[in-house]
């Protein structure tokens, strides 16, 4: 694995996305590495239980990791072209 693979790894594992609570309604933001790791977690205002991986949050997380990659490979080719230009 590359440098830049491993530092897209560690910004998709810290990019924070919204968990929200079905009993009270709270938002609590965390981390995907985070979310991975668990398979449920408690609101911090009510105490219920939040099921995580539900299809509704994998499908947030296959999106950032997408969206995360895409710029990756978006920053690549342009630094390429730009080094190319440079080296004119």
């Amino acid at each position: 694995m590359s440098d830049t693979e491993l530092n897209v790894e560690r910004l998709i594992a810290a990019y924070e996305i919204e968990v929200s609570c079905h009993g009270c309604g709270a938002v609590h933001q965390r981390a995907i590495g985070w979310l991975r790791a668990r398979s449920t977690m408690e609101c911090d205002r009510c105490q219920a239980a939040i099921v995580l991986h539900t299809s509704v949050m994998n499908e947030q997380m296959r999106r950032v990791d997408r969206q995360l990659r895409n710029l990756q490979q978006q920053l690549g080719a342009m630094i390429k072209r730009n080094v190319g230009i440079l080296g004119q």
